[in-house]
């Protein structure tokens, strides 16, 4: 948690899933990350998470709905 010149989450790398010291792969929280996942539903929802197999699309859809 110190100060970093740059700060870069990396979502998704094909269907690569490794978990390495300092490297997750797919990142553990962008499922239920609605800021993550509705741009990248935008231009790729059919993209699938290679954990659970759900197109980006449909991780999206599952989110609880915002509050007005």
């Amino acid at each position: 948690h110190a100060a970093r010149t740059l700060d870069l989450d990396l979502i998704l790398f094909g269907d690569l899933v490794t978990h390495e010291a300092g490297l997750e792969v797919p990142h553990p929280r962008f499922r239920a990350r609605r800021f993550v996942l509705a741009p990248l539903a935008e231009i790729a929802g059919e993209w699938q998470d290679p954990v659970t197999g759900a197109t980006i699309s449909a991780l999206l859809r599952a989110l609880p709905s915002r509050r007005a």
